[in-house]
């Protein structure tokens, strides 16, 4: 039988990688023309801002991919009874949220790599920004919920 805490811990677990990316597009919001404005008066780089973060996310997507795979095919004993279980359908449904949104952020990330926008204040822009590090921030939250829950099956011994 479930009990209240397990519920709320599965809520929590299911839903804050969301609720980090809200969070995010709150935050960049409501500080991002600030920290903008101190990039360009400090002549930071965003392009390597925009390009870190799409290989970032490229290269954690297609690792996430592997492993996805890896265990989708993998022949060992643990995890072929594990198949069978609720918390490996949950697992694997994680994975591929986790490659989904960053296969997403890998494709909405091309045109920020061209643009690089700098928005100093509230605008179009601004709001586009934040819409795109808060799937960043949610496409990470996703990856690392996804490698926590499967390390779980790659650390228990045949």
């Amino acid at each position: 039988m479930l009990t209240k805490r397990t519920t709320i811990s599965a809520r929590l677990e299911r839903n804050y990688p969301a609720a980090i990316g809200v969070l995010t597009l709150i935050l960049v919001l409501c500080f991002g023309p600030t920290c903008f404005r101190f990039a360009s008066a400090h002549n930071l780089h965003l392009d390597q801002f925009y390009s870190g973060l799409f290989t970032l996310a490229t290269v954690a997507t297609g690792f996430l991919f592997a492993f996805y795979t890896f265990m989708l095919t993998t022949d060992r004993p643990f995890i072929r009874k594990a198949k069978s279980t609720i918390y490996f359908k949950r697992a694997q449904k994680y994975c591929l949220d986790a490659i989904l949104i960053g296969a997403c952020v890998c494709v909405l990330s091309i045109p920020y790599l061209v643009i690089q926008p700098a928005p100093s204040k509230m605008n179009i822009s601004l709001v586009c920004v934040a819409f795109w590090v808060a799937l960043i921030a949610w496409a990470f939250s996703t990856f690392e919920r996804a490698a926590r829950v499967f390390s779980a099956f790659a650390s228990v011994s045949d």
